[in-house]
């Protein structure tokens, strides 16, 4: 049975507080923010399909910080002029995503030196309760043998 994947803390891109991450990049409070941002910036590159805007050009014209195009782009929501070729920093080959920058094939590969390595670790690791057990028996062996 697959255990659900523990909820990480992250630092929000908005607002820099602490939150539980699900799936967003900011936290609950600043999620309408980011939405409407987003919508805004779309509707710039809709307008405009053949400009090839900087990220500063596109910030000014969606009327959007920096920091948002740039948070955007490196969550995949926004693509940059040249993103379609990612190669995979390990084999050269075309990566997953952005972000990932491996391809599917080193993603199983490192998937599967770390699930041989996990199972190494867990069974070289020793027992803490060997010794324990072991005194424990000894001092029941010893009072069943005394009268």
């Amino acid at each position: 049975m697959r255990q659900k994947p523990e909820p990480k803390l992250a630092k929000c891109g908005r607002c820099k507080t602490l939150y539980v991450r699900t799936h967003s990049h900011v936290c609950s409070r600043c999620l309408d923010a980011e939405d409407s941002d987003f919508l805004r910036i779309r509707d710039v590159l809709v307008e405009h399909p053949t400009l090839n805007l900087a990220p500063e050009e596109l910030a000014d014209a969606a009327n959007v910080t920096i920091a948002c195009i740039l948070r955007m782009l490196d969550q995949d929501m926004l693509a940059a002029e040249g993103d379609e070729e990612i190669l995979c920093g390990k084999c050269g080959a075309p990566a997953i995503s952005v972000v990932q920058r491996l391809c599917t094939a080193c993603m199983f590969d490192l998937d599967r030196q770390l699930s041989m390595e996990l199972s190494v670790a867990r069974l070289n690791r020793p027992d803490p309760l060997n010794g324990v057990a072991h005194h424990v028996h000894q001092m029941l062996d010893a009072k069943r043998r005394k009268p």
